[in-house]
C-alpha cells in the first residue's frame, strides 16, 4: 500500500527529554502545493504497522538532501529533529498517544516536551521503547508509502544485515 503524496520517506530516530530510548520520526518528501492527507496517511499506518512500529513525528518536506552517491542525509534530520527553531518551513506533525491523531506540534506541545517528566512526555515514552529494534518493519512499510524507488537512507549502524 502507498500513500499517493509520499514521494520519498526518511526513517530515523530522535532523542525526547526523560524518554529512554528514541521516538521513530519520518520526514516525507511530498508535493506541498496540495494539502497533505494527514488523515489518509494517518490511516494506512494504523492498519499497516504495528503500534511500536509507527512513528511519533513527521516532518513534511519539499526534497530530501543526498549525499554524492544518491544515499539519504540523516545526519542533520537528527540533529534538527522536531524542533521548530532548526526545521525551517518544514511542518512537524507529533502524535503524544497511541491511536490518536498527529497533531501540528505548536509552541505549546514543544514546551510539553522538552520538560520531562510530564504527561505528554509519559505518553510517549509508552511508543518509544522497541523502536530500534523494530526498525525493520518501520523501514519496510515507510518503502511502500514511497514511491518503488525509495532511497531510504540506512547508515551502516541500522541493523541492514536483517532488513530482507
Amino acid at each position: 500500500t502507498q500513500h499517493p503524496q509520499v514521494e520519498m520517506a526518511n526513517v530515523y530516530g530522535v532523542e525526547i527529554p526523560g524518554v529512554e530510548g528514541k521516538a521513530g520520526m519520518a520526514a516525507l518528501a511530498i508535493d506541498k502545493s496540495v494539502s497533505f492527507d494527514l488523515d489518509h496517511f494517518t490511516q494506512l499506518v494504523d492498519t499497516e504497522l504495528p503500534m511500536y512500529a509507527r512513528p511519533v513525528f513527521l516532518r513534511l518536506q519539499r526534497s530530501f538532501e543526498t549525499t554524492a552517491t544518491f544515499k539519504l542525509v540523516k545526519t542533520s534530520l537528527r540533529e534538527e529533529a522536531y524542533h521548530p527553531e532548526r526545521v525551517g518551513d518544514d511542518e512537524i506533525y507529533v502524535r503524544p498517544s497511541a491511536g490518536g491523531e498527529y497533531r501540528a506540534l505548536d509552541t505549546d506541545l514543544y514546551g510539553q516536551l522538552r520538560t520531562a517528566p510530564n504527561s505528554t512526555a509519559a505518553s510517549i515514552h509508552q511508543l518509544v521503547p522497541a523502536f530500534q529494534q523494530n526498525f525493520c518493519p518501520l523501514l519496510s512499510v515507510m518503502k511502500q508509502l514511497g514511491q518503488s524507488s525509495l532511497k531510504t537512507g540506512v547508515t551502516s549502524s541500522a541493523p541492514m544485515n536483517v532488513c530482507a
